[in-house]
């Protein structure tokens, strides 16, 4: 990691990473029910990040780096999935992502 520290894509992950301002603004959607029980609530969390974060870049709050930051987003929300998955592997069966 030192060695990545101070360039401009480990800067964009360390903002990726931050969960500044995100409130309960993306719950709803982020929700993740199974038979009426909410379920994975690691996936939410990276779900209302990865929300907060797209709106910041559909916002243009970069300027002209926001064209890094769009490119950046899906490596870093594969890389937070793979995680969590690696996590509970031997407990997740489905996952399915839906817009109400």
């Amino acid at each position: 990691d030192e060695v990545l520290e101070g360039l401009p894509s480990h800067n964009i992950y360390k903002y990726f990473n931050e969960n500044k301002n995100i409130g309960n603004n993306y719950d709803k959607d982020c929700e993740i029910k199974i038979n009426d029980k909410t379920e994975y609530p690691e996936f939410k969390e990276i779900c209302k990040n990865f929300a907060k974060k797209l709106e910041d870049i559909l916002r243009n709050v970069h300027g002209k780096e926001t064209i890094n930051y769009c490119m950046l987003l899906k490596y870093w929300v594969y890389e937070q999935i793979k995680k969590v998955v690696n996590l509970i592997k031997r407990s997740l069966k489905y996952l399915f992502l839906r817009k109400n």
